[in-house]
C-alpha cells in the first residue's frame, strides 16, 4: 500500500473514532477531548455497564427420590435364595434353621461377616454374581446404595452318624431397596427435576393445576426477585432490576444506568412558569418489553403497571428508568425511602415522591394528575380512539 492509501484510511479510520466520540458528546477539536483525556469521555459509559451483570435463574424445581426400605433375602449355594424379608435377623435365622436342618444337628454363626463397601466389597452366593457389592443406583443415583450382601460363617455339629457330624458352612445375606423418581419427574444430578409446566404442582405424584404462592425478597443491589413457593412448583424464579443506587440515571448522550440501554429526549413543547407543561418524544435502543404497551393510554408518560399475583408494583419512567415496589395492604412501599410510596385508591393509584410531587393513576396504570408540593397541578385526559393528550 502506498502512502497515498495509508492516508486515507489514517483519515477514515479519524473519521469512524470521531463519530464514535460524538455519540457520548465528547468533541475531538475540544480541549478535553485530547488523547491524554479521552478515557474520560467512556468513564460513565464502563462504570454503567460493569454494573449490569446478567443474572441466570432456573426455572426447575428439585424434589427428593423416593427410597423403598430394605428387604433382605438368604441365599446359599445349595439352595435358592429365600425372602424378602423385614429384618436383617430373620434372614440371618432363616439360613441357621436351613443349615441345622441339613447337618441334623444344630448351627450357630461363627463369623457374622460385613456389609460390602467400595474398599472392601463383597461377592454373591458361590461366585454367582458377575460384579461386587455395593451396588448404587447408577446413573441416575450414583451416591445411593440399592443393593449389597454380606457373608454369614456358620458352624454346625450332630450327633446323628447318618450326617456330618461337625464342621463349618455359610450362606449370604442380600439387601436390597428401590430409588426412584415420583411420577411426574426425571432423574437429574443425583435429584428428581419436576416435568410439571408452571402454573402445577407436584402433588402425590400428579401434576395438579394450582396457582404458585409469591414471595418478594429485595437483593443488596436494589433489585426485587419474586419466588413461586408450593410443592413441586415449577414456576421460575423472577428477577426485576431497577435503577442501582449508586448509579446516575442518565450519563454520556445519554446511556441510562437503570437499563444500560441507549435513550434520547426531544423536547417539542416548553410552556412557562415553575412547572411548565413539556411535550417531548423518547427514544429508547432496546424497544418495550410488551408490544401491547403501545395500546395503553399515555403511552411515553410515567406509567404505573400492578400485578396484584405478585402483589407488586413497578413505575416505568419514559427515560427507562423503573421502581419497583412490594405491595400490602394497599400502600406500596421500595427498598429505597428516597423513591417515595405509592398508595392505592378507590379509583387507582397515588404514587408520592420524597420530595413531596403527587402523581395520581388511573386503576389500569395511566397517569392522570401531577400536582406540586405547592398545590400546582397539571391534568390529563385520553381521547377515546387511542393515546394522545385531550
Amino acid at each position: 500500500m502506498g502512502n497515498h492509501g495509508r492516508k486515507a484510511s489514517a483519515a477514515q479510520a479519524g473519521r469512524v473514532f470521531h463519530n464514535i466520540l460524538s455519540i457520548f458528546s465528547v468533541k475531538t477539536d475540544a480541549p478535553e477531548a485530547r488523547p491524554g483525556r479521552l478515557w474520560l469521555a467512556w468513564l460513565p459509559l464502563c462504570v454503567c455497564l460493569f454494573g449490569l451483570s446478567p443474572v441466570e435463574l432456573k426455572a426447575e424445581t428439585y424434589i427428593s427420590p423416593i427410597i423403598t426400605p430394605w428387604e433382605y433375602f438368604s441365599n446359599g449355594c445349595d439352595y435358592d435364595q429365600e425372602g424378602p424379608f423385614g429384618t436383617e435377623a430373620a434372614a440371618q435365622q432363616w439360613g441357621l434353621d436351613y443349615i441345622a436342618q441339613r447337618e441334623c444337628g444344630s448351627a450357630w454363626i461363627v463369623d457374622p461377616g460385613h456389609w460390602g463397601t467400595p474398599e472392601s466389597p463383597t461377592s454373591a452366593a458361590c461366585g454367582g454374581h458377575p460384579w461386587a457389592y455395593p451396588e448404587h443406583g447408577y446413573p441416575d443415583f450414583p451416591e445411593i446404595e440399592v443393593a449389597n450382601s454380606r457373608p454369614v460363617g456358620v458352624g454346625y455339629y450332630s450327633a446323628n452318624l447318618l450326617c456330618n457330624g461337625e464342621g463349618e458352612s455359610g450362606f449370604w445375606i442380600y439387601r436390597l431397596r428401590e430409588v426412584r423418581c415420583p411420577q411426574g419427574s426425571v432423574p437429574d444430578n443425583g435429584q428428581c427435576r419436576t416435568d410439571c409446566t408452571c402454573g402445577q404442582a407436584l402433588i402425590n405424584g400428579q401434576c395438579v393445576d394450582q396457582a404458585p404462592v409469591y414471595q418478594t425478597q429485595w437483593q443488596d443491589n436494589g433489585d426485587l426477585w419474586v419466588y413461586p413457593h408450593g410443592e413441586g412448583n415449577s414456576c421460575p424464579v423472577e428477577h426485576y432490576p431497577q435503577e442501582k443506587s449508586d448509579c446516575q440515571v442518565n450519563v454520556g448522550n445519554p446511556i441510562s444506568c437503570a437499563s444500560g440501554i441507549k435513550t434520547q429526549i426531544e423536547t417539542d413543547y416548553r410552556g412557562a412558569g415553575p412547572d411548565p407543561l413539556v411535550v417531548q418524544r423518547h427514544y429508547q435502543s432496546s424497544g418495550v418489553e410488551d408490544p401491547s404497551e403501545f395500546a395503553m393510554p399515555g403511552y411515553g408518560t410515567l406509567r404505573l403497571i400492578y400485578d396484584s399475583d405478585r402483589e407488586i408494583a413497578k413505575l416505568k419512567w419514559p427515560d427507562g428508568g423503573i421502581y419497583m415496589f412490594v405491595v400490602a395492604n394497599g400502600i406500596g412501599t421500595s427498598n429505597d425511602a428516597d423513591k417515595g410510596t405509592l398508595t392505592q385508591t378507590p379509583g387507582g393509584w397515588d404514587y408520592l415522591t420524597a420530595s413531596g410531587k403527587l402523581y395520581q393513576f388511573t386503576s389500569g396504570g395511566s397517569l392522570i394528575t401531577q400536582q406540586q408540593p405547592g398545590g400546582q397541578s397539571k391534568i390529563i385526559t385520553y381521547h377515546e380512539s387511542g393515546p394522545g393528550l385531550g
